[in-house]
């Protein structure tokens, strides 16, 4: 007799990167992680929960909240689904990459975290380890070999996979060969509707997707089900006590494509810097400046008191008008920028030292950002920008301060460090780098250390091409930038 919900006793948890994880998107074709839809095809008797993160490996997840709960909560008769190699491949970021070349007992190596930190885990409560190997990438060539199938100078991520799964007796599903065969099959303008696309676009009155923009690492709703379905239907195959779980087993068609349906075409162009011939204020010399956003009126007007500019060796930042203007604010911001423009494959690290000439208003920000976009030239008195960035910043509030704040997805958020406002006598420090999808912030005052990691972290959803580094200040806040240090640090390795 089938289980009411309130019985259920076993739970399947799922661990993974963003192939496997949850997102909340607001692009054209969201993404979607599989094991946000193996509810699709499991009696209601087993339960799904999905601690898969974006941006983690192998190694790199074992430090959040999520692998503590994950330790804390399985046991006997569950199940655990382990799906990581995207990003254990990431050789430019030590704190992700582990080595397919290696054996299990090398503590460097694909395999020993797999081993060491899941399977042994799930193996000491009684409950059941299940292996998969990263899905492919989705290739404009159809070519399944190398980066797109994981195979690197590192080793192959999904042969390594495989081999674990046979010394240990554990079930392999190969995700690799399933996606790699299906994807051939259909070829690549089938394939891609399987992937998250980023923007949309007008043509003939309607919004459709803007494949320049189309993401070949990651699922959208429907490539998330079909791959759920694929997982199930293994499993269903197996001899794996999950088996009895596996229902409705019907393959998933383009009905399940769904798009955003709030989604808008953004009006945004690429700013061409080599014909930008910036205003006395906005002389950053060897960073570009600009004023952007909600800033009351044209920032190109000398009277509105933004400035970006270098003086001697140092930056001056802010806007210091007899009007106060710009905000960081719940819906748009408005700012001084002096920037550089980088190409989407660069890595990066921009540090300064800080001080503060003249203090802000309620909702005054200053410090280092990495975002999306950026305008120069603006005419409009009001242009709302609302893209996603993140800062090494602080951002100031009624009686205190947040130290670390960004905008994602329209929405402004704060990283929980209240601090009091800072002023002329602090010493900060500010730095942010960026090693492929990961993005580090941190922020130094007197001494006290703020930091944090971003992971997966989309800074080219409106500019597919660049994303757009430098200092910044607003709303009657005047900032000196010294000691400015900027470096190309390498070149991504991609999501």
């Amino acid at each position: 007799m089938m289980m009411k919900k309130s019985d259920i006793v076993n739970k399947l948890y799922a661990v993974g990167d963003s192939t496997l994880s949850s997102f909340n998107d607001s692009y054209y074709y969201p993404r979607y992680g599989y094991a946000t839809q193996l509810n699709n095809y499991l009696t209601d008797d087993i339960s799904v929960c999905n601690l898969a993160m974006s941006g983690r490996s192998s190694k790199s997840f074992i430090n959040e909240n999520n692998y503590k709960i994950l330790k804390e909560s399985i046991s006997s008769g569950d199940y655990l689904l382990i799906g990581f190699g995207h990003n254990d491949q990431k050789s430019d970021d030590p704190s992700r990459f582990t080595s397919a070349n290696l054996d299990i007992n090398n503590p460097n190596s694909f395999k020993y975290y797999l081993y060491e930190y899941y399977i042994k885990l799930a193996l000491s409560v009684g409950a059941t380890p299940i292996l998969c190997t990263p899905i492919v990438r989705c290739s404009k060539e159809n070519d399944y070999s190398g980066h797109c199938s994981h195979s690197t100078k590192n080793g192959d991520y999904s042969k390594a996979v495989i081999e674990l799964g046979k010394e240990l007796n554990i079930l392999v599903i190969d995700l690799t060969t399933l996606t790699k065969n299906r994807y051939l099959e259909l070829g690549f303008d089938k394939a891609n509707l399987y992937h998250a696309v980023t923007l949309g676009m007008y043509k003939d009155k309607k919004i459709v997707p803007y494949m320049d923009s189309l993401d070949t690492t990651h699922l959208n709703i429907y490539g998330a089900k079909y791959i759920a379905y694929l997982v199930c239907k293994e499993i269903k195959n197996s001899n794996c006590s999950l088996n009895k779980y596996i229902i409705n087993l019907e393959e998933p068609n383009e009905s399940s494509l769904i798009c955003n349906k709030d989604y808008k075409p953004l009006d945004y162009k690429t700013p061409t810097l080599d014909s930008y011939k910036p205003q006395g204020h906005f002389m950053a010399l060897d960073f570009y400046g600009t004023a952007f956003g909600e800033c009351g009126e044209s920032p190109k007007n000398v009277d509105s008191g933004f400035i970006a500019k270098k003086v001697d060796n140092d930056y001056i930042v802010g806007q210091d008008g007899e009007v106060v203007r710009g905000k960081f604010s719940s819906l748009n911001d408005g700012f001084s920028f002096a920037f550089k423009q980088m190409k989407k494959e660069n890595n990066f690290i921009l540090s300064a030292d800080c001080k503060i000439i003249k203090s802000g208003k309620t909702e005054s920000g200053f410090g280092l950002m990495l975002r999306d976009d950026c305008f120069i030239n603006q005419m409009e008195s009001k242009l709302p920008i609302s893209s996603n960035y993140v800062t090494a910043g602080i951002l100031n509030k009624k009686i205190d301060a947040d130290c670390l704040f960004y905008r994602e997805n329209t929405k402004l958020h704060c990283d929980n460090n209240l601090i009091k406002c800072c002023c002329s006598d602090d010493n900060i420090h500010l730095s942010i780098e960026r090693i492929g999808q990961t993005i580090n912030v941190c922020v130094n005052i007197n001494e006290k250390v703020y930091k944090h990691t971003y992971y997966d972290f989309d800074v080219l959803a409106v500019d597919k091409d660049y994303m757009y580094v430098g200092m910044f200040s607003t709303r009657g806040m005047i900032c000196k930038f010294s000691n400015v240090k900027f470096e190309i640090t390498g070149i991504s390795l991609g999501a």
